[in-house]
């Protein structure tokens, strides 16, 4: 179970007892963390009848909102939303869509939406306490909403919530976590067939519109810059792999000859003649294929409406169901491709949910709602059930689309378990660690790797922690590295070339070199001095009060709580950590290294038992870990880990950037399928998913849901431990070399 799920019984509690005023604040931080950048809060006497509205929404040319949000626990629910539209028309706004939040609980809310929809003109969506409850726990930040706001209400309950019966989250309910994390796990084996076959396309995709003849040309910063846009969800695999596979691309050994053209001086790129030849005709086959799933949609919407056209046109109504079918693919994908590939039942699919998103978003009028929904429902079950050659084609290609988007961490549980993840660390952060962030000072922000994943797992809400052997480890290599740099290089800054930077032994001198020639005179370091300064005082940098100076700028610097050396020592058995060290010795070169891992190792072991995280059921698998690059010691170590059932104690730094740092957020992930689904390039990316890939994850899916939920809970925590320990070249990303 995740120790912070919110427990039911308190959101009634909650919702019972709140003020106006903190609801109106709560519903405005859960439905920012519901749509994301999507939702804008207002607030204040002046909000003019509103609590917030929806940008996305914004179907007038004139682009002004209409869809706005309202939050109240008045008990009328009815003449509340009256008071709110008639607000908002006194005000000059134009409300198409009202979605109203209540605390209460509304008897037979759809009939109240009808109503007050065909009332006054406008589609109404009411949202209450059963809402609130089925939501809470959708993700991080909607927890975090109701634990900001509503924690104070329930203050005088402090032990509800505790219960100790075990809740699943979403994230295991759904098979999506489970079946990620073992293909990414079976992925370590270095195929990248999968991932090349996607950057080659989108690259292709990206450079459409070249032409050499017309002087028409793109760098490959542009390349990647239109993927990002259109596809955002994808931006680390496209940053790592877009160069080696455009090189790829544009040699003659490429399969079917070269695919794009590399102008090496200028360095540009373009489509060579018979690239363009293809890609027009694979566009026009799917953009022709996309209108005749648009049409047959029409035509069995016109039937179905038959005397009733004059609600809307059919035309629009079919979008509408173009739309439903993006949005089951972007909330239900697993099933979606499952039930096209004939392994799921039709009932499994929650249509009628994604249908009025869909009516919301393409805007149809409330007089003409319930004709067109069920017009289109029906369409839509026509053509999942009896479908047409062109739907069956179109249907394969967007569930092959959407197995691949999969594969690549672009799915919305995906993201939201790495979030919880996240938060739910505790990580004591190596001194190999923090010498790199150290030397990171003087990069472009694109470069700060190490930087990058204390910060956003510090952002997460993960703890860190410098442990005091840790501070004493920098502290010693700062002296070390002045040492080397006043032996070796000091008088001689201005003969030293980039060739001896390269092998200068301290990672510091090199990084202070590297920022002295590359950096613009007012942006580097003046002098080694001044570099030194930048951590620690120089003049102090050998004397005692360096430790805490040091500790002072980590802290403040990535977010470090400090624990003291004999705070871990309570946490161990002191004899254990000795002979612990004595293995280490024939690795490390002083004796004090070897105690410092010694007890770092076994204080992780320590810290799982003083939480009692063996105790707890959680699919996050275990919260403390060293965080730390340094794989040599691990094989002294096999004894220690055997004796703790297996269970490794370090994790990983490649982990944390590839998995958190620079994981995909929600609003990305939402951005990517609504970019991609209505598109040809929807189509296009599913030619490019082998059919034997795609067969093999849905048998995947087919063995993960005949997994009992509490068997997939334990399988979910095994594979995220291995995930965050696996010490192989794995992640694509290199944060390894020496110090």
């Amino acid at each position: 179970m995740s120790s912070n799920l919110v427990h039911p019984e308190l959101v009634t509690i909650a919702l019972e007892r709140v003020d106006g005023n903190t609801f109106e604040r709560f519903g405005q931080a859960f439905f920012s963390a519901m749509s994301g950048s999507d939702f804008v809060p207002l607030g204040g006497m002046g909000d003019g009848g509103a609590d917030g509205f929806f940008a996305t929404d914004l179907f007038e040319e004139r682009g002004t909102p209409t869809h706005f949000f309202q939050a109240s626990t008045q008990e009328e629910t009815a003449d509340k939303i009256r008071q709110t539209m008639k607000r908002l028309r006194e005000v000059g706004r134009d409300p198409r869509i009202v979605t109203y939040l209540s605390s209460r609980r509304v008897p037979r809310i759809d009939q109240v939406e009808r109503t007050l929809s065909l009332e006054l003109d406008v589609t109404v969506r009411i949202r209450d306490r059963l809402y609130v409850e089925g939501h809470v726990n959708d993700s991080v930040q909607t927890r975090a909403a109701f634990t900001e706001f509503m924690g104070p209400v329930t203050a005088f309950l402090h032990r509800i919530g505790g219960a100790s019966s075990p809740t699943l989250s979403r994230q295991v309910k759904s098979p999506a976590v489970y079946l990620f994390l073992r293909q990414e796990l079976e992925r370590r084996q270095g195929d990248t067939s999968l991932t090349d076959a996607t950057v080659d396309a989108l690259v292709v995709w990206a450079l459409e519109g070249t032409d050499p003849d017309e002087g028409l040309f793109m760098t490959r910063d542009e390349v990647v810059e239109r993927i990002i846009a259109s596809v955002p969800a994808v931006k680390r695999l496209v940053e790592e792999r877009v160069e080696p596979r455009m090189t790829t691309l544009a040699g003659k050994n490429y399969v079917g000859g070269r695919a794009i053209r590399w102008y090496q001086g200028d360095d540009h790129y373009c489509l060579p003649y018979d690239t363009r030849r293809v890609v027009a005709e694979e566009n026009a086959r799917d953009e022709a294929l996309r209108i005749a799933v648009l049409d047959g949609f029409e035509d069995r919407i016109r039937d179905a409406l038959g005397e009733l056209l004059g609600v809307g046109t059919p035309r629009k109504a079919a979008l509408v169901a173009m739309r439903t079918i993006e949005l089951l693919f972007e909330q239900e994908g697993l099933d979606f491709s499952r039930f096209i590939g004939g392994e799921a039942e039709a009932d499994q699919l929650h249509v009628t949910d994604r249908l009025g998103q869909a009516l919301d978003q393409i805007g149809i009028p409330a007089a003409n709602r319930d004709p067109v929904a069920e017009a289109v429902l029906e369409a839509i079950r026509q053509a999942l059930l009896y479908s047409t050659d062109p739907e069956r084609e179109f249907f394969s290609k967007l569930s092959r689309t959407y197995t691949l988007l999969f594969t690549l961490q672009a799915h919305p549980e995906v993201v939201d378990y790495f979030q919880e993840l996240a938060g739910d660390f505790y990580l004591y952060v190596g001194s190999d660690v923090l010498i790199r962030a150290l030397s990171e000072r003087y990069l472009e922000r694109k470069d700060q790797r190490y930087r990058t994943a204390l910060e956003m797992a510090a952002a997460a809400g993960a703890t860190l922690v410098l442990a005091e052997p840790v501070l004493e480890e920098v502290v010693g290599h700062l002296r070390a590295s002045d040492y080397e740099y006043r032996n070796y290089f000091a008088g001689i800054e201005e003969s030293i070339g980039v060739d001896l930077i390269l092998h200068a032994p301290k990672i510091l001198i090199r990084a202070y070199f590297y920022a002295r020639e590359e950096l613009d005179a007012s942006d580097r370091p003046r002098s080694w001095q001044e570099y030194v300064h930048q951590f620690c005082d120089y003049a102090d940098l050998h004397r005692n009060s360096a430790l805490a100076h040091v500790r002072r700028y980590l802290q403040a610097q990535f977010s470090l709580e400090f624990e003291t050396r004999e705070e871990l020592m309570k946490l161990v058995d002191a004899e254990q950590v000795r002979e612990l060290a004595q293995n280490l010795k024939q690795e490390k070169s002083k004796q004090e290294l070897a105690d410092n891992d010694a007890l770092m190792a076994l204080s992780v072991y320590g810290r799982r038992s003083a939480l009692r995280e063996s105790a707890r059921v959680s699919e996050l698998g275990y919260r403390t870990w060293w965080l730390a690059g340094e794989t040599r010691i691990l094989r002294y170590t096999r004894e220690i880990v055997g004796a703790h059932r297996g269970e490794r104690y370090m994790m990983r730094p490649d982990f944390l950037l590839t998995f958190i740092a620079l994981a995909p957020t929600a609003a990305q992930v939402r951005r990517t399928y609504a970019n991609v689904f209505p598109s040809t390039l929807g189509i296009q990316l599913g030619r490019r998913l082998p059919e034997e890939a795609f067969h093999r994850l849905m048998e995947q899916v087919r063995d993960a849901e005949q997994l009992e939920e509490g068997s997939r809970q334990a399988k979910v925590a095994q594979l995220a431990d291995q995930l965050k320990s696996d010490f192989r070249r794995q992640y694509g990303i290199s944060m390894e070399g020496e110090v």
